[in-house]
């Protein structure tokens, strides 16, 4: 049947502590790849994280912490 996983979103704990490395998967399937620690970012008074999917790079914020489910490590 392939390794279809149910969905667990992050809460914002876990969003919190997203490492440098860590994976991800969005709500549409995408995998995506932490490449800077989750940050306080005073200006917008949440935390973010810089997400890198190939050529697309996204930096996240906090509150969208329920778009993604940590994808087990290898």
């Amino acid at each position: 049947m392939g390794d279809l996983q149910v969905w667990q979103p992050l809460s914002r704990e876990e969003f919190r502590e997203l490492r440098k490395d860590d994976r991800v998967r969005d709500r549409q399937g995408r995998a995506w790849t932490v490449r800077a620690d989750a940050h306080y970012d005073r200006e917008l008074g949440e935390h973010r994280a810089v997400l890198v999917a190939g050529a697309q790079v996204l930096i996240e914020k906090e509150r969208f912490h329920d778009s993604y489910m940590r994808l087990p490590t290898a």
